[in-house]
């Protein structure tokens, strides 16, 4: 029975003019006005869309048909192009593939898988699914299920699509994608049982793997891509798995699928029950201590400190809290990195200039690292104090070179990389006159954001004891920066780059475009091919992930590219091998570079800058850099190249006009060890890269190890593994010995 003021609340409202009916039928009125106005909006979604695939497909024919026009030119005149060099009578069809992928996913700002299934779909779509076209360029279809339709019949008959394609344009029209994927297996396995067979083992073997997504929550999910079996086989042991808990647990049937995956990877038989009950008939369960995770975590030692909460960062960029880093660093190694400040900023000058009628252009210094910031009296900003930054590292966590990486991480650039190109025909032309800076929003700061640039790394050595949080640190007042307003200042330096690089082309070739980062002379190591693990180190601790625009793929499964090719015949000419010139670039986008799809260069801030012939522009900046723009927008003068003083005689023909001898290699200037001392030992390559050299490797068995064995096979093995650990703590001394401070 409904209390007496309910009663009579409703009574009135029913004694109303209308009542509660015509509220709803008001709201249903205003609904019928609002629907078909979504249904319209929608198609002309979809129409968008169908344009957008039309065009990338328009952009693959036209870079199919250059590479044939090529290939044809070479036929006529007898120059061999593309793939005929290696023997191969074809056009370059992969690098026309490469291109359009390239090129489309930056103008698209979409990642390179996303792209690549663009590209099928357009192909699909102009050549064997006509009417799936057609509803798709009137608006009739989605995207989502044309890209189901498309992909799906991606290995199917033209005969097969011929004959299903009526029957998926009208199941596509009543169902939703995952619906629809079914109906086109049911379909093809009726008509043509053998090839769909023959379709799903060959996806089989294609599309198998594993990937881990991080989501917008601050999840991540994990996605496998394995057989129809294999899949209800694992999804029955989770079940299984969730099952191993007393009814009392509190976790749901979701969570205990999800913790049941992690138990499953840390070879567990069980679920520890959470019920915490006496009558709990599961808590005798002995569950073992779990190993610790193979990452790297990222943070500053304020934040270890309780000083602030600063987040951290795993190494391909995943942001952790504070607290979850804290937690991960009391059962890690650390390794401190130093890096030192810089300011992102430039003084707007344009009003003083303006009064005091200066008119000079200066040109950008080849060996100015940043523009100073001024303070609102024109006082220049404090001098950068190098800060250490401690890295907590798991105890077998990899340091340089992961297991995930390439056989050859150390920079894939080789004999195939382009020579270092001059200035693009395509690129705008330089104005008259430099244009004065954008002045900056009125009242703001034009101060840029902070950012940290590494710049050398400690020993790793064990965790070292954290101080519990204070009783006021949760009201104390952050030591660094906040990072309101880091990324709109960051994006506000791209675009004024990228402005600043339109007007004057110079800026895109970066202030270093030989390569040699405004040294003189070589530094240690740079006149060889391979980088050190230290190089490789701060070069993967720089960029979290691969720089190529939207790319994800986390520098530690990346080649350390030269930027500058290095050249084999004549190391001093070509790209050396410094931090000036490295960068972290995955196989694929890697091989657009070298096939000169893509050109970058590396700006001031450790930003590296994209271009193409087609006149596409990008910027990267790094993980915790930015990109500094310089004092002027336009270079006065040619690009600077760093020479030594015996190239200031010579003629162009070689012949020198002293007798002075050829500059001595810098490894004899500098006394620099072997390459080899720095190559990965075999024991850092297949069992623990991280441990210290100045304690004993628990990985390795001992003299008492090996005395305890009986198996003549285990104790062999057992002696073979202590011999190579042998030999890398000898490698790891005379490393020591040669280590630069600090320490």
């Amino acid at each position: 029975m409904l209390p007496s003021h309910t009663c009579s609340n409703k009574m009135v409202a029913m004694r109303m003019p209308g009542g509660f009916e015509q509220i709803r039928r008001d709201a249903d009125e205003a609904a019928s006005v609002l629907l078909p106005s979504l249904t319209t909006l929608r198609r002309e979604e979809n129409i968008r869309a169908a344009a957008t695939v039309h065009r990338v497909h328009d952009l693959l024919d036209l870079r199919i048909s250059t590479e044939a026009a090529i290939y044809q030119h070479g036929l006529e005149h007898g120059v061999p192009t593309g793939p005929q060099q290696y023997g191969v009578a074809e056009p370059d069809i992969y690098a026309a593939r490469l291109a359009t992928e390239t090129e489309a996913s930056v103008a698209l700002a979409l990642s390179r898988q996303i792209t690549r299934d663009m590209i099928t779909i357009g192909e699909e779509l102009a050549a064997r699914l006509p009417a799936i076209d057609a509803a798709f360029t009137a608006g009739d279809l989605d995207y989502p299920r044309v890209r189901v339709i498309a992909l799906t019949l991606t290995h199917a008959s033209d005969d097969t699509i011929a004959a299903l394609e009526p029957d998926i344009l009208a199941a596509a029209h009543r169902c939703t994608p995952r619906s629809l994927r079914d109906s086109i297996w049911r379909h093809w396995t009726t008509h043509n049982p053998d090839e769909a067979a023959a379709a799903r083992k060959r996806a089989e073997a294609d599309e198998r793997g594993v990937s881990i997504r991080r989501n917008n929550d601050g999840t991540a999910s994990l996605f496998a891509q394995i057989t129809s079996v294999e899949g209800a086989e694992i999804d029955a042991i989770l079940d299984e798995f969730a099952s191993t808990v007393c009814p009392r647990d509190p976790r749901t049937r979701k969570q205990l699928r999800a913790d049941a995956l992690v138990a499953i990877m840390h070879h567990e038989d069980s679920l520890t029950c959470t019920c915490r009950t006496d009558e709990c008939p599961i808590t005798t369960t002995e569950q073992h201590p779990r190993r610790t995770p193979l990452i790297h975590v990222i943070v500053d030692l304020e934040t270890l400190l309780h000083l602030n909460n600063n987040p951290a960062t795993l190494s391909d960029g995943t942001t952790l809290d504070a607290d979850t880093a804290r937690l991960l660093a009391t059962d890690a190694r650390w390794q401190a990195f130093f890096a030192e400040g810089l300011q992102a900023a430039k003084a707007q000058r344009a009003a003083q200039d303006a009064a005091e009628g200066s008119t000079e252009t200066t040109a950008a210094q080849p060996h100015t690292t940043a523009s100073p910031a001024e303070t609102p009296e024109t006082q220049p900003a404090p001098v950068p104090v190098p800060v250490p930054v401690p890295v907590p590292v798991p105890d077998d966590a990899p340091e340089a070179d992961s297991a995930e990486a390439p056989d050859d991480p150390d920079d894939s650039g080789g004999q195939h990389d382009s020579p270092t190109d001059p200035p693009s025909p395509t690129d705008p032309p330089s104005p008259a006159d430099p244009p004065p800076p954008p002045p900056g929003p009125t009242g703001t700061s034009t101060r840029g954001p902070r950012t940290r640039r590494i710049i050398g790394r400690g020993r790793i050595r064990p965790a070292a004891p954290l101080p519990p949080p204070g009783p006021t640190s949760g009201t104390r007042r952050p030591s660094t920066p906040t990072v309101a307003g880091h990324e709109h200042a960051l994006h506000t330096a791209i675009d004024a780059y990228l402005a600043a690089a339109a007007l004057d082309p110079v800026l895109a070739h970066g202030p270093h475009p030989d390569g040699h980062g405004g040294y003189i002379t070589p530094p240690p190591g740079a006149l060889t091919y391979r980088p050190t693990a230290e190089l490789v180190a701060l070069i993967r601790a720089t960029y979290s992930t691969c720089t190529f625009p939207h790319c994800t793929v986390p520098a530690a499964r990346c080649d350390i590219d030269h930027i500058v090719p290095f050249d084999h015949t004549d190391p001093r000419a070509g790209g050396w091998t410094i931090r000036e010139n490295l960068h972290p670039v995955c196989s694929h986008h890697h091989h657009a570079k070298t096939l000169d799809i893509w050109r970058c260069a590396k700006l001031h801030g450790d930003a590296v800058y994209w271009r193409t012939p087609s006149g596409l522009h990008s910027i990267t900046p790094p993980t915790y850099g930015t990109v500094l723009v310089p004092d002027t927008y336009r270079h006065s003068r040619r690009p600077h190249h760093p020479h030594t003083t015996t190239d200031l005689d010579t003629h162009l023909d070689g012949e020198s006009d002293t007798d002075t001898p050829r500059p001595t290699p810098a490894a004899d200037i500098f006394g620099t060890p072997p390459d080899e001392l720095y190559e990965p030992t075999w024991w850092e390559q297949n069992i623990n890269d991280t441990h210290s050299s100045d304690t004993w490797d628990p990985h390795a068995p001992t003299l008492g190890d090996i005395a305890r064995l009986t198996d003549p096979r285990a104790r062999a093995d057992a002696t073979h593994l202590r011999t190579k650990y042998l030999e890398h703590r000898h490698i790891a001394a005379a490393r020591d010995k040669r280590r630069p401070p600090p320490f």
